[in-house]
């Protein structure tokens, strides 16, 4: 999930696999996508959605080597309004960073190449990435209209 802070995104530590990401994460149940993206945002920063805006999908390929699923991992940009997060699982710690930092440090290298041809860059941030397309990585890339 995409929350914009002024130039500024929120992230969360990920204590399972360590570093961080933006918030997010997999539906459980029933839930429809929307209802996921909105508990998984509530538990990890404290945060309750005011909208939630569809801005992409993606296929994620898992390599052979790690044994599991492909992934299809949907994107929202999210209006929180001036509520502040705040850690509610321990060592899901939820601060706000650039984007930069985010392309450079982050978990997930290959969503976040994704994500920043989607979402802007704030003016006078320039992003050093390895990858020059999706289609490089082996994504299938889906963006909607505003």
């Amino acid at each position: 999930m995409v929350i914009r802070r002024g130039d500024k995104f929120l992230v969360v530590t990920n204590r399972r696999w360590g570093g961080f990401s933006m918030p997010g994460g997999k539906i459980e149940g029933a839930e429809t996508p929307e209802e996921a993206a909105r508990r998984e945002l509530l538990e990890e920063t404290g945060l309750e959605a005011r909208s939630l805006r569809q801005i992409g999908g993606m296929i994620h390929k898992t390599q052979p080597m790690d044994g599991g699923p492909d992934w299809f991992c949907l994107a929202y940009e999210v209006d929180v309004g001036d509520q502040e997060p705040r850690e509610i699982e321990p060592g899901t710690t939820p601060y706000w960073t650039t984007a930069q930092d985010i392309q450079q440090n982050a978990l997930y290298q290959d969503y976040y190449a994704w994500l920043f041809q989607v979402v802007p860059v704030p003016a006078g941030e320039t992003l050093k990435t390895m990858f020059t397309s999706p289609v490089e990585l082996g994504l299938r890339v889906t963006q909607l209209g505003a």
